[in-house]
């Protein structure tokens, strides 16, 4: 392999690098991106889930009395 060989190999290398990390750091911006959006759809349920959660402990403790007609296990 010539010196000029060698070079041209090593700056296709060095593009290629480049490119490759140009287009992961695309995929971490598009999934941050669409993590804020998810994250955002996502509050109303978790809000739903931790007073489920709340309930079911204040149940487990004898705070609130045990009603036989809430489905909280098939929520959670």
């Amino acid at each position: 392999m010539t010196r000029d060989e060698l070079k041209d190999t090593l700056t296709n290398a060095v593009r290629m690098l480049g490119i490759t990390m140009c287009d992961i750091g695309l995929v971490c911006l598009m999934m941050a991106f669409l993590n804020f959006f998810f994250a955002r759809i996502m509050r109303p349920f978790k809000l739903q889930v931790k007073e489920i959660r709340m309930r079911t402990a204040l149940k487990a403790t004898g705070v609130i009395a045990h009603d036989e007609d809430s489905n909280d296990e098939q929520v959670a």
